[in-house]
Order: structure tokens, then C-alpha cells, then sequence
């Protein structure tokens, strides 16, 4: 898919039926969760609690894999929100909505600048960005 076509496509276009959408149930058993997520080999979930019209969340499977080593498993602290989007927004704005959250979600790293002081030869580094 190139940019041209992001920019004439819809999310409708990409979504996934529904019949065919594999989630997660809070209400079922962590080990249920489990074999489900790594039958189905997808890598994100839908989180729901009792059926798919009650969505909580999503669940990343390199999130879920880790969770297997905890004596007490909880579905509930690896959950991340949802973004509601409506069916008819371009996969371009889709996109940098993506972007822009992913910014916003990252720590600020720290860059460094080297400039001469006075005509020194000498260099100096001095943080920006703070």
C-alpha cells in the first residue's frame, strides 16, 4: 500500500469482520486467554469482558508472554486503552493519530550539542531539549 492509497482508503476498508475477530474475555481463565491468543497467532487483542460488544482494552502478546511467569496472572495490568475511530476516517489520519500518540507516549531523550566557547579550541557539551 503506498501513501496515495492511504490518503483514498478508509479504517473500513482494514477492519477485521467480525466473525472472524479473536479477543480476550477477563471473564474467562488467564490459561483460556492463553492458548486462545497462540492458536489464533495474531499479536493484539481485543480485551473484552463477556462478549466483544463490551471491549475494555487491547493486549499485545509480548506483553501476555511475560505475564505466563506471574503466580497470580491478571489481564487487567497489561491492558491498554482503545482508540475509538470512526469507520470512515482515511488510513492517513489513522496513521498519524498512531504517530502522534506514540510521541506523546515516549520519554524525551535527552540530545546533546557541541558548539566552541570564546574561541576556544576546546568543545564542551551542553544538554537540550529539556
Amino acid at each position: 500500500m503506498n501513501a496515495l492509497d492511504m490518503r483514498r482508503r478508509v479504517v473500513r476498508d482494514i477492519m477485521t469482520p467480525r466473525g472472524e475477530v479473536v479477543y480476550l474475555d477477563i471473564e474467562e481463565s488467564f490459561e483460556e486467554n492463553v492458548k486462545k491468543a497462540l492458536e489464533s497467532r495474531h499479536t493484539r487483542f481485543p480485551t473484552c469482558r463477556g462478549h466483544l460488544d463490551n471491549a475494555i482494552g487491547l493486549i499485545h502478546i509480548k506483553e501476555l508472554v511475560p505475564l505466563m511467569r506471574d503466580p497470580q496472572p491478571d489481564l487487567m495490568k497489561i491492558k491498554r486503552d482503545l482508540i475509538s475511530v470512526p469507520e470512515m476516517m482515511s488510513l492517513e489520519k489513522l496513521l498519524n493519530l498512531f504517530l502522534v500518540r506514540r510521541r506523546a507516549s515516549r520519554p524525551r531523550r535527552r540530545r546533546i550539542r557541541r558548539h566552541r566557547r570564546n574561541g576556544d579550541d576546546g568543545e564542551r557539551a551542553r544538554r537540550i531539549g529539556r
